[in-house]
């Protein structure tokens, strides 16, 4: 069960948190380079769909990089889904 503490943080920062799958889409690329394709990347994502594609290109790098992320997916960030 997600605490309210962290419910509301959650909901209050939703609009930073899309933001910064961007940024962290940047970070992965200088740890590994060339394993982001730029062209894929909505540099502007104005709608929930681009968002998505984002959150879950940023989701797929992070696990061919290595990181454990089980059980989640862009659409959570996008759906404000905390589990």
């Amino acid at each position: 069960m997600v605490s309210s503490c962290y419910k509301y943080v959650f909901d209050t920062c939703h609009n930073e948190i899309i933001a910064l799958i961007l940024v962290t889409t940047q970070m992965f690329d200088k740890i590994s380079p060339g394993v982001v394709d730029w062209s894929r990347v909505n540099q502007r994502p104005t709608n929930r769909f681009m968002k998505n594609e984002n959150c879950n290109m940023c989701v797929t790098l992070g696990k061919k990089l290595g990181f454990v992320l089980v059980g989640i997916e862009g659409k959570d960030f996008v759906d404000k889904t905390a589990s």
